[in-house]
């Protein structure tokens, strides 16, 4: 089973997804016609912060944090 919340910390998002791997997270080179392994790259290209720790239970959690104004701030995207 895969848990995911969002909670709104300090300006930003925190986005947290539990699964009961205990296989820590790696980023990977996927092949061009790969159709998974790009999710930790997706992740450390758009979050300010991550992590990853142990959760109550099996498994593991990742963690996300996101700052929701600075896009607005650096002139990213369409001025909303």
């Amino acid at each position: 089973m895969i848990e995911t919340r969002f909670v709104a910390v300090g300006g930003g998002l925190r986005i947290a997804v539990h699964d009961g791997s205990d296989v820590p997270p790696q980023e990977c080179k996927p092949d061009v016609d790969a159709c998974d392994g790009r999710g930790l790259l997706l992740v450390t290209a758009l979050a300010d912060a991550r992590g990853f720790g142990e959760r109550v239970g099996p498994g593991k959690v990742v963690r996300a944090e996101l700052g929701l104004n600075r896009h607005a701030e650096g002139g990213d995207g369409d001025g909303s």
